[in-house]
């Protein structure tokens, strides 16, 4: 059996997707590039089979070798705040995105949808992207950051 999955981008712009078709993805992140709604460090990706879509956008800089714990305790304790979302950290690289996951079995991916993933990841990103890089320049402590005012 077929799903048919619509991307809603405007009024004018609508993709879709049935299981037996490659989904143009690329299309879909160069179109948001291009219109300035993500930069080059942001993509979404759609996971037909589990019907979820997923907007990552990757923090423009990595922890270096030496503060590397210091990037886990951190962003271990900014998922602890967050209610919508979370910061993936891999240690052996000092690489850190926000991922943002909606579902959307039995329905569409609406403008509304996008909009609101791609303003949450911008947010979030830019709450923590500046306190991130002072704890990995030794600016700042994580306690200087997370310490309960």
């Amino acid at each position: 059996m077929k799903k048919q999955i619509t991307v809603e981008l405007d009024a004018t712009w609508v993709l879709g997707h049935r299981d037996d078709e490659v989904l143009p993805i690329d299309a879909l992140n160069r179109e948001l590039q291009a219109a300035g709604k993500i930069s080059r460090w942001s993509f979404i990706h759609i996971d037909a089979e589990r019907e979820l879509v997923r907007m990552m956008s990757q923090l423009p800089f990595t922890f270096s070798e030496a503060k590397r714990l210091d990037g886990a305790i951190a962003t271990s304790q900014a998922n602890y705040k967050l209610v919508d979302g979370n910061f993936d950290y891999d240690f052996a690289t000092g690489k850190i995105f926000f991922r943002l996951t909606s579902s959307f079995r039995g329905s569409l991916i609406s403008k509304d949808l996008l909009n609101y993933m791609i303003d949450g990841s911008c947010y979030m990103v830019d709450e923590f992207n500046d306190k991130f890089l002072m704890i990995d320049k030794g600016l700042l402590t994580v306690d200087d950051v997370f310490r309960k005012k």
